[in-house]
């Protein structure tokens, strides 16, 4: 293990390779595709440096690598700087060898050099305990009966796919629904009309309003699945 170096991926190259991996690993449907519309929502995202993409080497060659995002977790009334860990991959050549343990020790320099507060990531269970992380909350599912809500008499409200203008509107929902709990993120308007942008056209934000055209909720949904999944919903009523 002493031999990996874990260090920013530095040519298109080195990142290429890196979120085939991720995708090929992570993504639902895989493809070249995938893995380039992923390279764009990362590298153009407003908060976006660099060196948060790091890939892990022996000499020349790419064994692995991991994502950290910075982002402002709310608790209470104070914002911790948090070290958001994604797609930790090992390319399969190299797995078994201590590719990840090298991995989330550089997880953790980089955040006590960065000043964060917190590490966070959602992973595979009974591996990253080693590491010093703890179990924060358990994810659970609500499944909703289509025709239950078929049965439902019509609504006053209207959806449409959301476009850029509906940010400022998209973004007071989430203030106003995610703000008062603790675990929620700060999230300004620029990475909104950056969520809102890389929607696919296929799978778009969908933004309810009401007769007066004030929007009331939102929902986003996950793609290629036969059952989708809602990954984030706001509703005012």
């Amino acid at each position: 293990m002493s031999s990996i170096l874990v260090r920013p991926v530095a040519t298109p190259e080195e990142l290429q390779l890196q979120l085939h991996l991720a995708d090929q690993a992570f993504a639902s449907e895989p493809s070249p595709e995938s893995a380039e519309r992923w390279r764009e929502f990362i590298t153009s995202s407003p908060e976006f440096r660099p060196e948060e993409i790091r890939g892990a080497f022996r000499g020349s060659e790419q064994l692995g690598g991991f994502i950290i995002y910075e982002r402002k977790l709310r608790m209470g009334k104070a914002q911790l700087t948090t070290g958001c860990i994604s797609a930790v991959v090992t390319h399969p050549t190299y797995r078994h060898l201590g590719v990840a343990r090298v991995m989330m020790q550089d997880a953790i320099d980089y955040a006590l050099t960065h000043k964060h507060a917190l590490l966070l990531l959602d992973g595979i269970p009974k591996f990253y305990y080693r590491f010093g992380y703890t179990d924060m909350f358990d994810v659970s599912v609500q499944d909703i009966n289509h025709s239950a809500i078929m049965a439902l008499p019509p609504g006053p409200y209207s959806v449409h796919p959301a476009t850029i203008d509906d940010a400022p509107s998209v973004l007071a929902l989430y203030q106003r629904q995610y703000n008062p709990y603790t675990g929620s993120f700060v999230r300004t308007l620029e990475r909104q009309r950056h969520l809102i942008q890389h929607r696919s056209l296929q799978n778009p934000l969908l933004l309810a309003v009401d007769p007066s055209g004030n929007a009331r909720g939102y929902l986003t949904l996950s793609r290629g699945e036969e059952c989708p999944q809602a990954l984030e919903m706001t509703t005012d009523d």
